[in-house]
């Protein structure tokens, strides 16, 4: 018989060990706005065995009175994503007394961030365990509503610019407007107290001054932050180094539960396609089906980039005026949904073969749905529902609000991974909706390969490296081109991408926009004005770049103006003349846009630079006719022999070539209209009716003195007189608008 000894020691050393895994040596503490949770992960969990974190703001004697603060997958606190960086990296958090540390290997985190200021108790337990002791429950930790900050997880020096990795733990809620305004919920409850990771780069040379621009990279479906780092550059035929800018790149992906290879299951990362997901996503459990008919998509991810770009401009003194994005693939539709949902954030864009018709290839539809079922996104300063996921995959696809930035899409005629046929649709549709920006297409296949990208035309172009982001300002108008026609001696419009077939039928490689230019130091926009200097390019490094053709027409659109004036139908006049001076070589009238857009069309440019000014009725003398007569035998006319003043009381319009002897009226409105009536437009909104009379000569004057009060300097008026005429087609003639500003 064994010794009694013998039989007792295993016995022991069971229930020690049974007590060690239960005492997991929970601690807590509050720093940079959050509140540290670490403990021992004496049970080694692996795969999808998870803890639960609770919270409450009194001592936790149950589970049952307190509230699931979080669950973690054991990638989340071995920090798996952050191997990308560097191989055997843990997590890094604040001592609380103002250092870091490192956690160990066998270490657990959670990350809480607090939604009052006001102590709280927490408690960590295995998935489906219920038993607290002493060893796992701790509190109360004293908090406060201080913001929270992005965490150092380490720094390197990689091709001469110095990085430092972030990563930022997140606070998670399952309602579009829960949680804090200072710190908006970035994860479903879900996902709360995970930590997410960016990479700031420095330019070569060292960090940039206060002021400096930034660029944001966004990776593709299946890469991560490290994927477009800037040594990464000559794969993707760019440069992605900056000069005097710092440049990030972000990661996507979180872990979620997900099918194994032999119908288990097992954890993964799973990318958000940066939009979110619908709160019902559940990423502890394996996904059965996609989300049910009239789930709400959260802008989840699209948050944590508002995060990081706020945090850029507060932390690094980056200029808020020069925050541009790009994006390669998934990034690059994200770069898309980015710059239409946050146009007031972005300078610039730039896409790069980005799916356009929708999550075809879906990396995840139980997280946003299929392209079919295009669920609605609930997202940030808009209306929830106003638009769909799949919707917001067609470029031309906007948001009511601030002017999108200018943005560049860039496709590939051999892309066998988004594909073709639905590209030249979306050309079209970004050419005729005048949104600014380029299209580009050549040759290229999806992603670079065997060393080097596949064959595309505009490979290695200057246009598409991130420096060419930095010459636009978020604060400053643009020229739009579209209608674009590189060859006006050829049928249709040149270069075409041809129809939406593969293989494609169109120009191998082509550009609409991107072979115009302007320079950007004398643009104007005022109130009363705007003016850019235009060329067709001429000169580049890159010949590719440099069109055949020595001239091109275009509709061209002021975008993003600050002072030039945005109302509906108001009328300008437009001039184009050589730059140093000479003969005008065009000119014009117009009226703006339903939008407000001012619109010039049929432009004619060449490779010498011209100026072109638009200019509204106070910066023309006070009058300016605009719009067309109508009428029968012959179109009617209106006109002032001087601009109105101040205290002018025998202020008089005239009228001539009317219906002889027969009655009509004079219309004088606040506001410019464009609205068809009976055969002719009216061009203003009356407010005001005067009966006018024709003599026998067709002539007629309208008497409209102008008060001495000084109040009414720079007051504006729309007029036109309308008769009635039985020879027109509608048995009305009319006027063109006159617009008049009184002068001082």
């Amino acid at each position: 018989m064994a010794p009694l000894s013998r039989l007792y020691l295993p016995l022991a050393l069971c229930i020690a060990a049974g007590f060690a895994a239960a005492q997991t040596n929970l601690s807590a503490h509050f720093a940079d706005g959050q509140t540290w949770l670490t403990w021992d992960d004496n049970l080694g969990l692996s795969g999808v065995n998870t803890y639960d974190v609770y919270r409450s703001n009194a001592p936790i004697a149950s589970l049952g009175s307190a509230t699931l603060a979080g669950r973690l997958l054991p990638e989340d606190w071995k920090a798996e994503r952050l191997q990308k960086v560097q191989s055997g990296l843990r997590w890094r958090i604040p001592t609380g007394a103002g250092g870091m540390r490192t956690l160990t290997s066998n270490e657990a985190l959670f990350v809480s961030t607090p939604r009052g200021a006001t102590p709280e108790y927490f408690a960590v337990v295995r998935h489906g365990n219920t038993a607290l002791n002493q060893g796992n429950t701790t509190g109360p930790v004293a908090q406060s509503l201080s913001k929270p900050k992005p965490q150092v997880q380490a720094t390197g020096v990689e091709a001469g610019q110095a990085w430092t990795a972030y990563a930022l733990w997140v606070d998670g809620d399952d309602t579009a407007q829960g949680g804090r305004s200072d710190f908006r919920p970035m994860a479903s409850a879900d996902g709360a107290g995970v930590g997410h990771l960016f990479m700031v780069f420095e330019p070569q040379g060292g960090a940039p001054g206060p002021g400096a621009p930034a660029v944001c990279a966004l990776h593709g479906g299946f890469g991560d932050l490290m994927n477009l780092r800037p040594s990464q550059g000559s794969s993707y035929a760019m440069n992605l180094s900056p000069a005097g800018a710092w440049y990030v790149t972000v990661d996507d992906a979180i872990f979620a539960v997900d099918s194994g290879l032999f119908g288990g299951s097992t954890v993964k990362s799973q990318n958000t396609r940066w939009i979110g997901y619908w709160p019902g996503f559940d990423r502890f459990h394996k996904p059965m089906a996609n989300p049910p008919v009239g789930s709400v998509v959260i802008d989840y991810t699209e948050r944590r980039l508002d995060f990081i770009l706020d945090w850029l401009v507060s932390d690094l003194a980056a200029d808020p005026e020069r925050l541009s994005m790009w994006g390669i693939s998934m990034g690059g539709a994200a770069t898309s949904f980015y710059a239409r949902t946050r146009p007031e954030r972005l300078a610039s864009a730039h896409a790069v073969v980005a799916p356009v018709a929708g999550p075809e290839n879906d990396f995840s539809p139980f997280m946003q749905g299929s392209a079919a079922q295009n669920l609605a996104l609930d997202i940030t300063g808009y209306p929830a529902g106003l638009i769909g996921v799949t919707d917001l995959y067609d470029p031309a696809a906007s948001l009511p609000g601030a002017d999108r930035p200018w943005i560049r899409h860039l496709w590939g005629t051999q892309d066998g991974i988004v594909g073709w046929a639905d590209k030249p649709a979306a050309i079209a549709e970004l050419d005729a909706g005048l949104f600014g920006g380029e299209v580009d297409w050549d040759e290229r296949h999806h992603v670079p390969s065997f060393g080097g990208w596949l064959p595309g035309t505009f490979l290695s172009s200057p246009r598409h490296d991130v420096d060419d982001l930095l010459t636009h300002r978020r604060n400053r108008a643009f020229p739009a081109f579209g209608n674009v026609d590189q060859n006006a001696a050829l049928a249709g419009k040149q270069p075409s991408p041809g129809t939406g077939v593969e293989p494609a039928n169109g120009d191998a490689f082509g550009t609409l926009g991107g072979w115009f230019e302007w320079d950007r130091g004398t643009s104007l926009d005022t109130k009363i004005a705007a003016a850019f200097d235009l060329w067709v390019v001429s000169a580049s490094s890159f010949s590719a770049d440099i069109p055949a053709p020595s001239s091109a027409t275009c509709d061209l659109a002021v975008r993003r103006s600050q002072l030039f004036v945005r109302r509906p139908f108001e009328p300008f006049a437009w001039k184009l003349e050589p730059v140093g001076g000479g003969a005008p070589l065009a000119s014009g009238v117009a009226q703006m846009r339903a939008d407000g857009l001012a619109v010039v069309e049929d432009l004619a440019l060449n490779k010498a630079p011209a100026r072109l000014t638009l200019q509204r009725a106070a910066d023309l003398g006070g009058t300016l006719l605009f719009g067309s007569a109508t009428g029968g035998a012959s179109l009617p006319t209106l006109s002032a022999q001087v601009a109105p003043k101040v205290g002018d009381a025998g202020f008089v319009l005239s009228l001539g070539a009317a219906p002889v002897s027969t009655g009509g009226v004079g219309l004088l409105g606040f506001a410019p209209a464009a609205d068809p009536f009976s055969g002719l437009t009216l061009y203003c909104f009356p407010l005001l009716v005067f009966p006018l009379a024709a003599d026998g000569a067709g002539s007629a004057t309208w008497a409209l003195p102008v008060p001495a009060d000084p109040v009414f300097a720079g007051f504006e008026v729309y007029t036109q007189g309308v008769w009635v005429d039985p020879g027109a087609p509608g048995g009305f003639a009319a006027t063109p608008g006159l617009a008049l500003v009184v002068q001082p």
